[in-house]
């Protein structure tokens, strides 16, 4: 018997997704985001630290991972979250994104924790290179300073409430 669970309980498609992001020096090049040049979001982003956490979804079986992206050159600028977890029902591949304000407490690592009306993208199992250009595209609106711009990559099967966090903020 395991005493145990390295795994944490999130599944393999959710730690491969994590494996290629933290691989290294993940570029933004080659996003064709109108009014920005090909190198705008890789030069904002050597002024932005990412930081990791399981996120756990206790009325469901979503559990995985919440990234919070956040400036050290611009403390008033609002801090990204995004989860990527599977979706609760099934096997699909979900990420979740809202804006929250700096603070300094523990990061959200529940969906308790997560405004009910957060954007949220979903990708059929399997699908996590479209996972991977979807979070690149996400991060690039959020480090040019167009956070919440409705946007969709190749293999997104839907998108619920698009727009709906980015009037509002977590406080």
């Amino acid at each position: 018997m395991k005493l145990g669970d390295r795994s944490l309980g999130i599944s393999p498609q959710i730690w491969a997704v994590l494996e290629v992001l933290a691989g290294g020096d993940y570029g933004f090049y080659g996003l064709n985001i109108e009014g920005t040049t090909d190198d705008m979001a890789d030069t904002k982003s050597k002024n932005h630290d990412v930081f990791t956490y399981p996120f756990y979804n206790f009325v469901g079986r979503a559990y995985g991972f919440v990234f919070v992206v956040k400036s050290f050159a611009d403390i008033k600028k609002p801090v990204l979250n995004f989860t990527i977890t599977e979706c609760g029902g099934g096997d699909d591949i979900c990420v979740i994104d809202w804006l929250s304000s700096r603070d300094y407490r523990n990061p959200p690592m529940t969906s308790s924790e997560r405004p009910e009306e957060s954007r949220m993208a979903s990708f059929r199992f399997g699908q996590t290179g479209d996972v991977l250009e979807y979070v690149r595209t996400l991060v690039a609106y959020y480090l040019i300073g167009k956070p919440g711009t409705p946007f969709k990559t190749e293999g997104v099967i839907g998108v619920e409430a698009p727009n709906s966090e980015y009037g509002k903020r977590v406080v």
